[in-house]
């Protein structure tokens, strides 16, 4: 959820200055972009969560998707 923002704020042309994760599950992004696009960061939390959701029941599809999507997204948090 917290990397979907980054990852946003990051397409709207801005940057990602710390990612928190807290042991509650609970979590913070703070991310600078311009005022015009807070709107598109803000609502990519929840709207990437479900993008990455649906890729990866695609990658379900076939016999190495599983592990290809898993290695994906973990590849994609470590960036």
């Amino acid at each position: 959820h917290e990397l979907c923002h980054g990852m946003a704020a990051v397409f709207a042309g801005g940057s990602i200055r710390k990612i928190l994760i807290f042991s509650d599950t609970s979590g913070l992004a703070y991310t600078v972009v311009p005022s015009q696009r807070r709107g598109f960061v803000i609502s990519a939390g929840y709207q990437g969560t479900a993008a990455v959701g649906c890729l990866l029941l695609l990658f379900r599809r076939t016999k190495r998707g599983p592990r290809a999507g898993t290695v994906s997204v973990a590849g994609t948090m470590i960036i």
